[in-house]
């Protein structure tokens, strides 16, 4: 069900406005949610906000090794 979502989402995008609807942003991504980053690549999503990147702060903060190596298995499914 999620991916027909976020089809509907980009195509609305895309007959809305020129803009590109890989620019997207899918919010509330959690170690729960019914999608894989690697599904949402291969959907043409390019940008995500939740839990899974990291909890929300009051200052900006670069990803530690460990949380990178995490999302990039995740992104290419390995």
């Amino acid at each position: 069900m999620t991916p027909i979502i976020i089809n509907f989402v980009q195509q609305i995008v895309a007959r809305a406005n020129p803009l590109d609807p890989a620019k997207v942003i899918v919010e509330g991504l959690d170690d729960n949610s019914p999608v894989t980053l690697r599904h949402l690549k291969d959907l043409g999503v390019s940008y995500v906000q939740g839990h899974i990147i990291g909890k929300a702060e009051q200052d900006v903060y670069r990803l530690s090794p460990e949380k990178s190596e995490f999302l990039k298995k995740s992104i290419l499914g390995e």
